[in-house]
């Protein structure tokens, strides 16, 4: 078991819920390393999904986003051995990137 005790080291699965409210207008990079199986919801969207067994992984999701609008984001994971890891970054890009609208 974990160090509080209510959720096990290895087998469990979790959903985390926030919000994006980019300061400016633009180009923004989502992004997720983590070990096993996730994914990224934005707005309803899957956005990335690496749901599989697997080493630590990065993916991420460049998107145009609008300044003071929130977005709902949900990260789905799952770990089934080894070491549980999940990280979530958001980060504006300098320059455009080709992305499908």
């Amino acid at each position: 078991m974990s160090v509080q005790g209510l959720i096990p080291r290895t087998d469990f699965s979790a959903r985390f819920t926030t919000y994006f409210k980019p300061k400016e207008t633009g180009y923004h990079t989502i992004a997720v390393k983590g070990n096993d199986g996730f994914r990224v919801i934005i707005d309803g969207q899957e956005v990335i999904n690496e749901w599989k067994d697997q080493a630590p992984t990065y993916a991420q999701y460049n998107g145009k986003f609008n300044a003071d609008q929130e977005y709902h984001v949900v990260v789905e994971y799952y770990q089934s051995g080894g070491s549980a890891l999940i990280y979530l970054g958001a980060q504006k890009l300098e320059t455009k990137v080709a992305v499908e609208d």
